[in-house]
């Protein structure tokens, strides 16, 4: 939802490198880490982690990042 917004208002780059580092690397990285220590079930947890974690990075972002100054919304 937090990325919906802030890609809506035209910060899309910020929104492109979050999902990138969250799907590509952060999920990969996680589901590995946690299926050599758990098993086959640490892939769901590592999947579930780096879900909650990117959520809270695209939460962060939205209150504390630029993204509002560029928002074309908010200039009209």
């Amino acid at each position: 939802m937090f990325n919906a917004i802030v890609s809506a208002s035209g910060a899309m780059y910020q929104v492109l490198a979050l999902n990138l580092i969250s799907f590509w690397i952060l999920r990969y990285l996680l589901a590995y880490i946690f299926s050599e220590i758990i098993g086959e079930d640490g892939i769901a947890y590592g999947i579930g982690v780096s879900f909650m974690i990117s959520s809270v990075i695209a939460l962060l972002y939205y209150c504390y990042g630029k993204w509002r100054e560029n928002a074309f919304f908010l200039k009209n």
